[in-house]
């Protein structure tokens, strides 16, 4: 377990930026690199996100896919083929995830997926699973970030 204290979005976004490198030497043989967040509104998880995603050499407008569930993003990186940004907020469990063809993502080791609100949907992830915990430090401006 590895905690993070943050002041910054700037210092969130290092954060990002190094867990991406260091995840994607880490290919696994039989499925997704799988990273769950959790953590309260404003704690910073979307911030993460995107600078993971951008960290992987996407360059177009990474938007969070709040109504649509999924976005998918193609990269050539570590041997991975496509990064997928999930947003369950809007999904009541993990049965909700799987219609929406979440296990084939899953299924894939050319794939990383970045589950947001992942606590809602645990029943449906890997036992592999990567949690990033966002939680509001003493500060209003002050975050602290656990990677499990």
């Amino acid at each position: 377990m590895i905690r993070h204290g943050t002041k910054k979005e700037s210092e969130t976004r290092v954060i990002a930026r190094e867990l991406a490198k260091k995840l994607s030497s880490k290919r696994p043989k039989s499925t997704a690199l799988v990273v769950g967040f959790t953590g309260e509104l404003g704690t910073g998880k979307t911030t993460f996100i995107k600078s993971f995603i951008r960290s992987m050499g996407v360059r177009k407008k990474i938007t969070s896919p709040t109504f649509l569930i999924v976005r998918r993003f193609n990269i050539k990186h570590g041997g991975f083929e496509n990064i997928y940004h999930v947003d369950a907020y809007r999904i009541k469990g993990g049965r909700e995830l799987s219609a929406v063809g979440a296990d084939e993502i899953f299924n894939s080791p050319k794939n990383i997926v970045l589950v947001e609100w992942a606590d809602r949907v645990k029943d449906v992830l890997p036992k592999s699973t990567i949690w990033v915990k966002f939680k509001y430090g003493k500060e209003r401006n002050e975050r602290e970030i656990t990677i499990d």
